[in-house]
């Protein structure tokens, strides 16, 4: 059943927009460019993670491997936040083990940029392991790799909008 929303919209379209629609449906993960990971064990503290992601400029998750180096979890600064800060928990005797998130859901490095970003709506990610045949990391995905490729797609639109005038002061609210 459509929305009301979708109704008062199905007449409007925009130049390139069947373009970019197949670019999202085509383009696989390996086009966004994801990050190396990094690969700890369960048994590493949260702290020493911490340190890698903080030394790492851009990460904001690391995958947790096995022996045999397959993906077993995924410890995000959500779960730093709401399962060692918000419990009051020590991170430097703590095992990432202890609060990861268990048994992440993976992609392929061949899935489509538009079944990543089903992923991420429906199910409330904001990160995604990237995984091999043998479900060992090779790459990690942030929102931030999916609005640089979005932005891609409007190059010349996004790069060349005027500064807005609108906005009278530095200190004024905007975006919420």
């Amino acid at each position: 059943m459509r929305s009301e929303f979708e109704d008062q919209y199905d007449h409007v379209h925009f130049e390139g927009e069947e373009r970019i629609r197949g670019e999202i449906l085509k383009t696989p993960i390996r086009g966004l460019e994801p990050f190396a990971p990094i690969c700890v064990t369960a048994e590493t503290s949260v702290a020493e993670v911490i340190r890698r992601i903080v030394k790492s400029k851009g990460h904001t998750a690391a995958c947790v491997v096995d022996d045999a180096g397959r993906l077993v979890g995924l410890l995000t600064e959500r779960d730093v936040l709401t399962r060692v800060i918000g419990n009051s928990r020590a991170p430097e005797s703590l095992p990432v083990g202890d609060v990861m998130t268990p048994d992440p859901e993976a992609l392929g490095p061949m899935d489509t940029a538009a079944f990543a970003l089903n992923r991420m709506a429906t199910r409330g990610f904001r990160t995604i392991p990237v995984v091999d045949d043998a479900e060992k990391p090779i790459g990690i995905l942030f929102t931030r790799h999916f609005v640089r490729f979005i932005v891609s797609l409007f190059r010349k639109a996004t790069m060349n909008l005027p500064p807005d005038q609108e906005l009278k002061h530095p200190d004024q609210i905007h975006g919420g």
